[in-house]
């Protein structure tokens, strides 16, 4: 269910160069998010429960043609909070990180998403 006011989110599947949309309310959880974004990939995204994904805000949003720059991150990557991306947690509300004020740049993509496998790692 959509909690507040809604925003539209782009959304790139890391490794797999996939670029997806999601509309969710500003004060739906993270954790939600997760529920929505697993729906979203169905059939792919069937085989793990949504606690699996790790979702990285890009501070710096990017567009289609800079995909390749993040591609080959990996996990290691993200161990801190670097410059460029921040770790979106499951209990903080979607308006924690893009607040009543603040829309999302249109037609970049804003958040990355990484599936982990049981030992949490990034699957390759």
């Amino acid at each position: 269910t959509i909690s507040g006011t809604t925003i539209n989110l782009w959304l790139l599947v890391h490794g797999i160069a996939t670029i997806f949309e999601i509309t969710i309310g500003r004060n739906n959880c993270i954790s939600e998010l997760k529920k929505v974004i697993k729906k979203a990939r169905e059939p792919e995204f069937n085989n793990f429960a949504p606690d699996r994904l790790k979702l990285l805000k890009l501070k710096n949003p990017i567009n289609d043609n800079q995909i390749s720059n993040i591609q080959n991150l990996t996990l290691q990557d993200y161990k801190n909070e670097y410059d460029n991306v921040y770790l979106m947690k499951d209990m903080q509300k979607i308006v924690t990180y893009w607040s009543e004020n603040q829309a999302p740049p249109e037609n970049l993509i804003h958040i990355i998403v990484e599936v982990l496998d049981i030992i949490g790692d990034a699957s390759k």
